[in-house]
């Protein structure tokens, strides 16, 4: 029999333990959980008990129930339910102009378009969809790990353990209003068992030139994994997952080659880095190279976002409070919010940290016993590094991170990091029980009573972080919507924190028992991006990573709200603006708005101003003043003197007027109030016909400009310009004009050639391995 890790620590000396190479065979006699159970029987009983767990944990989805809480309801269900009116209409979602006038849908980093999964949108309601993704990759969860931590542990019940504390913890159950955060944490323990398999390929095929193509099977199967991970579309755990696993390949490498040689040689490194290391580094290339369709666009929104400029003040949105570490015994110690009595900082399901209360006893345990093996050491490392990270600015490192780490100065919520201090923890509570099953007889019933406890408390916790109502989200907000705005031009909602802190961050009224009569009030309070739902249009929005433009001239029509300006029905017109949404506590006074007088609306909690005469979307001036600068466009817009319909504020270029700028000039005034006909809007393209009369115009749309945006001008290619901060312009001379937007990126069509390209390699490479296994397995049979 191979010796075992833990005999291999205790009894050679370090130069020549090979523990790094030779993972610890599984005993026969441990791998019955049940004593007397087949094999194969009980090899099989670790995935039915993560299954079981997860839909027990899950059970409201499997009857009818929906997820509906937080992000849910806000954001990801109306962005699934656009996506899926466009799929089922044969358009594809490259465009999203329902919120801030206009923002990318392809290259958002948090809609999976090119996940796989998606494929079932259009076949499922959104709900369905939702709770089926949901159970499948919570247990995937669970499954990944598993099997990671076994090819590391001497019985089942510790990869199983270390399974159930992964999934079942509350840094996962209590993100699953975040769809993304759940897919995205599935592949880190597939990557991590991957690197293994490689590792353990590579020692094996030294002299033996017809192994390598396990090799390449490993590396082909690592780019599909990083792929994946990064279509999975949460860039931040993305991050985690892959530094962890960078960071995991070179200690297994570091290890090994000290192993293998007893001290470094220059020469030896070299040629271990070369046959080891830099395939990984390919490997890895080549899957962000299939997800280069996603990843492009993605990478253009964050150059045009408000993400590239953000501090680490910023950065310090929710962290884990010093105090926070006592909901690992105390897991209510700070209330909960299904009970209406949560008083800690922030909010409750980003710092939760509660992975039950044995596998803290086993951690213990595992890091008294084998804390020299490297094992060990590298997840310690791993959650005190993380712990300390998740501490925010107050413990230090982190603002440390920001500045000299690469890439986190682009995520927000330190208390990410506690994504991989709950697998780091649970890979050391399987080394803890291994350690603990070495010294203890093996009593019938021990294996599940120890998962019975492991798994109980987690359940009893877990149950309470995802409240559900039954019959669909979009169903329940049909039956009990008392209004629905209709009408052209977009709703506004400039005062919107009022209305988000009492019904989304004051006491969580919208969970648990009240969640009836809760959830029916904020429906009608059309908060961002609830009108979405209904396909309505919204001059603001809740986008986590929006164009920076846009904001700022929405932040700037807020402010003359808030100050109760003159200039605010000028502004506001700039957003296309129909429909101001107010508190029902607050009105506004201006001679440009009317009050909606609804049925019902006493009880209503928002009230409703009409402008009184039509935003247009789109208009014809005939003079232009160049302005850059993020505060002197904001000065020039905010001047009493600017009036949109006769002046546009242009930016970015050389010059935004036409060749004859005598002509320009000479305009005065605004055109004709008929100038645009023609009008039609769709998802990625607008068409109209302008008349300019007998001057050089210029066109403003109430569309945000964005890179990807082409126009055509009497058959002839035109230049959009950006209008007034933030929105589309372009130049028209004299006299009638047919034009067409179409929204064409260019990093969407680089992306689909690099993707194509590189999922050609993959067949290619999977082609010849799958060959040469078979010519192999030929050999040695004969």
């Amino acid at each position: 029999m191979r010796p075992s890790l833990p005999q291999i620590v205790s009894r050679l000396p370090p130069h020549l333990m090979d523990d790094f190479n030779n993972p610890p065979a599984i005993e026969p006699g441990a791998i019955r959980m049940l004593h007397g159970a087949p094999a194969f029987i009980s090899s099989l009983l670790p995935y039915a008990a993560l299954l079981s767990f997860a839909i027990a944990v899950l059970w409201p989805l499997c009857h009818g129930q929906c997820l509906y809480w937080g992000d849910i309801l806000l954001y990801f269900e109306p962005m699934q339910r656009f996506e899926q009116r466009l799929l089922l209409q044969g358009h594809f979602p490259l465009w999203n102009p329902l919120i801030h006038g206009g923002q990318p849908f392809v290259g958002n980093p948090q809609m999976g378009v090119f996940y796989p999964g998606t494929l079932l949108l259009p076949i499922l309601p959104t709900w369905v969809y939702t709770s089926l993704s949901t159970i499948v990759h919570l247990t995937l969860c669970g499954v990944g790990a598993y099997r990671y931590l076994l090819r590391w542990s001497r019985t089942q019940i510790a990869p199983l353990a270390g399974g159930l504390v992964y999934m079942g913890s509350a840094c996962l159950l209590g993100r699953l209003q975040f769809p993304p955060m759940v897919q995205t944490a599935v592949y880190l323990p597939f990557l991590l068992a991957t690197l293994d398999t490689y590792m353990d390929h590579v020692r094996e095929s030294r002299g033996d030139r017809q192994m390598y193509w396990r090799v390449l099977s490993c590396l082909l199967w690592l780019s599909v994994l990083v792929a994946l991970t990064t279509l999975a579309a949460h860039p931040q755990l993305s991050y985690l997952s892959f530094a962890c696993a960078t960071l995991y390949a070179v200690a297994r490498w570091l290890r090994g080659y000290q192993v293998r040689h007893h001290k470094f040689r220059a020469t030896g490194v070299a040629t271990s880095l070369c046959t080891t290391l830099i395939p990984l580094a390919l490997a890895m290339m080549l899957g962000l190279f299939i997800a280069a369709v996603q990843l492009l666009p993605a990478f253009q929104l964050l150059i045009e976002s408000s993400r590239e400029r953000m501090t680490v003040g910023q950065a310090n949105r929710f962290v884990l409070d010093p105090e926070g570490l006592l909901t690992l015994v105390m897991p209510y110690f700070f209330g909960h919010p299904a009970h209406a009595d949560y008083w800690g900082g922030g909010n409750a399901w980003e710092p939760a940290l509660f992975i039950g209360w044995l596998p803290l006893f086993f951690i213990a345990v595992g890091i008294r016993r084998y804390r020299h093996d490297w094992l060990a050491r590298f997840w310690i490392f791993i959650l005190v590094t993380c712990l300390w990270l998740a501490l925010g600015i107050v413990g230090g490192l982190f603002t440390l991170a920001f500045t000299v780490v690469p890439g986190i100065s682009k995520f927000h919520d330190p208390a990410r990091f506690l994504f991989l201090v709950t697998f780091a923890a649970g890979a050391l509570t399987s080394v803890g029980i291994d350690a603990w099953w070495e010294r203890r007889r093996r009593a019938p019933g021990v294996a599940p009573a120890v998962i019975l406890l492991i798994a109980l408390p987690l359940g009893w916790f877990g149950q309470v972080w995802n409240p559900t109502i039954p019959n669909g989200l979009f169903r329940f907000l049909m039956e009990h919507r008392d209004i629905a705005p209709t009408g052209p031009g977009r709703l506004y909602m400039p005062r919107h924190k009022i209305l988000w802190k009492q019904y989304v961050t004051d006491g969580y009224p919208d969970y648990g028992l009240r969640t009836q009569r809760a959830l029916t009030e904020f429906t009608v309070t059309n908060l961002p991006n609830l009108p979405m739902e209904f396909g309505q249009e919204m001059a603001s929005g809740y986008e986590p990573v929006p164009i920076v433009a846009a904001t700022d001239l929405d932040g700037l029509v807020g402010d003359a709200d808030r100050r109760s300006e003159p200039n605010f029905p000028r502004l506001v017109s700039l957003l296309g603006v129909s429909t101001v949404v107010l508190p029902a506590s607050q009105s506004i006074h201006y001679p440009e708005f009317e009050k909606i007088q609804w049925v019902g609306a006493a009880r209503l909690p928002v009230r409703y101003w009409r402008r009184i005469e039509v935003s247009p979307t789109a208009w014809l001036v005939t003079r232009t003043r160049r302005v850059d600068g993020k505060r002197r466009i904001a000065a020039a817009l905010a001047d009493p003197g600017f009036d949109p319909r006769r002046e546009a504020i242009v930016s970015g270029v050389a010059t935004a007027l036409p060749t004859e700028r005598n002509d320009w000039q000479g305009g005065q005034g605004s055109a004709d109030a008929n100038a645009i006909t023609g009008l039609k809007r769709s998802n990625n393209r607008i068409d109209l016909i302008a008349n300019a009369g007998h001057y050089c115009s210029f066109l403003v749309i109430t569309a945000t400009l964005y890179p990807g945006w082409k126009a055509v001008v009497d058959g002839h290619i035109g230049y959009p310009i950006r209008a007034d901060g933030a929105l589309v312009g372009l130049s028209l001379g004299p006299g009638m004009h047919s034009i067409q937007f179409r929204y064409q990126p260019d990093v969407f069509r680089v992306g689909q050639f690099l993707t194509l390209c590189s999922l050609g390699a993959l067949c290619c490479g999977s082609t010849l391995a799958i060959f040469r296994g078979i010519a192999f397995r030929k050999r040695a049979v004969s």
